[in-house]
């Protein structure tokens, strides 16, 4: 017998602060499908609960405009917010607003900041009612189901909430040991029509210990990676639109017999995709490379990160430059679009290291890559966060609104805030002459 529908849930993924939501190009760049929310999503569906997702993201919208305009229309019993560092200031003010408007309507908070930050955003925002630490699917059903029935918030594991004037944080999460077992992300209730590309995720986690990414603590420090013929599955559900396919892992190449068994599953099946994924540099063959250009893989990404041999060894990236060469001459051989990403203000860096760094871009330009310089910025669950008096960093503020990768918000033993934007500013304008980057 067909269940009824219990609960009504609202999922709303919040958007980027409007300095960042702007820039059109800039802005395109960041319109990534929310997955997070859609696998949420599936299980409440598959819960028999009733479901709608929100992007305000894609509405180019802040969230003020975004009320106004829609918050008549919410009909939730439950509203789940789902933001990161740049956007939870933002996510305060829709809690608020949601709140004076719905006071009985219960919100609750996911995604990687508050993961980290449970307690202090409990303290920060009184119109938060639940944070969702970590990985949800499991935890939200069971969130939701005690909602409904009146049950103990004590029965639900990887959440933090207030009893009285306390806070308290219940046991983590068992991690999902077996991502098989989880529905494909719910992408009907997603305006897929409005997004560049399309993303998939085939892996969790990151067995990486990077001091400036906060990968491997959200995962708990353990790696998954679905079966090639699960993932192989839901590529075939992916609407056929001539639109790329983006890979979200951390890194897709970290089980490399388990990323050549998805290509070969691919080539088996006859998909006819393009797709993208970030790679890491020390794990590029000419063999693997090929499987991948023939499973349809067209442009890969290297965290390249510093320029200089010292520095890649102290932010625990362990991979060198010769690494980052051969990898790249290989991927270009065969046709693939490369880009490398770099950081700047890593806690040893110095006028003379980021001089090295800058050499090793134009280098890579010179080779045929695109090459993206940011600012290292001090995620919380990261260890130059959680460690920066140890590294000589000094967090100058939490405005959490200017965390991104274009704004300084440390300084270090070697370079001052000024210093070190003056000296970014320096790279971007000998990389891009023509100022595009910074339009961006």
């Amino acid at each position: 017998m067909e269940r009824n529908i219990y609960m009504k849930v609202t999922l709303i993924q919040v958007p980027l602060p409007t300095s960042l939501l702007l820039p059109e190009i800039f802005a395109q760049g960041l319109r990534y499908m929310p997955l997070n929310i859609a696998y949420l999503g599936a299980v409440l569906e598959q819960a028999n609960h009733e479901v709608k997702i929100v992007d305000i993201n894609i509405m180019m919208m802040p969230v003020e405009q975004y009320a106004m305009k829609y918050l008549d229309e919410l009909d939730a019993d439950i509203v789940g917010l789902s933001c990161t560092t740049n956007s939870y200031i933002e996510c305060m003010k829709l809690a608020e607003l949601i709140k004076k408007r719905y006071p009985e309507t219960l919100i609750i908070v996911g995604g990687c900041h508050v993961t980290f930050m449970a307690g202090e955003a409990l303290e920060e925002c009184e119109y938060f009612d639940i944070i969702v630490r970590g990985e949800g699917e499991n935890t939200i059903v069971a969130l939701v189901d005690c909602i409904e029935h009146l049950k103990p918030l004590s029965l639900v594991d990887g959440i933090s909430y207030r009893l009285g004037n306390e806070i308290i944080h219940n046991k983590d999460a068992a991690l999902i040991k077996d991502l098989d077992t989880i529905p494909f992300p719910a992408r009907h209730l997603l305006q897929t029509d409005n997004y560049p590309a399309h993303g998939i995720v085939s892996s969790r986690g990151c067995p990486r210990k990077c001091i400036f990414c906060s990968a491997g603590a959200m995962g708990g420090g353990r790696y998954r990676i679905r079966s090639a013929q699960n993932i192989v599955d839901e590529l075939k559900t992916i609407k056929d639109d001539n639109k790329s396919i983006f890979f979200y892992d951390n890194t897709f190449s970290t089980h490399i017999k388990k990323s050549i068994e998805i290509c070969q599953q691919i080539i088996k099946e006859e998909i006819d995709i393009k797709w993208q994924v970030e790679l890491r540099a020390d794990t590029v063959t000419e063999e693997f490379i090929r499987i991948l250009s023939e499973a349809g893989c067209e442009a890969i990404q290297f965290g390249v990160e510093s320029g200089n041999e010292e520095i890649l060894k102290e932010i625990k990236k362990y991979i060198t430059k010769e690494d980052v060469r051969k990898g790249a001459s290989i991927a270009l051989s065969h046709g693939l679009g490369v880009a490398c990403s770099f950081i700047v203000g890593h806690p040893s860096d110095t006028e003379e290291t980021l001089k090295e760094t800058l050499e090793f871009m134009i280098e890579l330009k010179k080779m045929g890559c695109d090459v993206y310089p940011g600012i290292i910025v001090p995620y919380p669950g990261t260890e130059i966060y959680d460690k920066h008096e140890e590294l000589g960093i000094n967090i100058l503020h939490k405005d959490w609104s200017k965390y991104t990768p274009l704004n300084v918000c440390i300084s270090t033993q070697y370079l001052s805030r000024d210093k070190l934007g003056q000296l970014f500013l320096k790279m971007v304008s000998t990389l891009d002459p023509e100022g595009m980057f910074l339009q961006q």
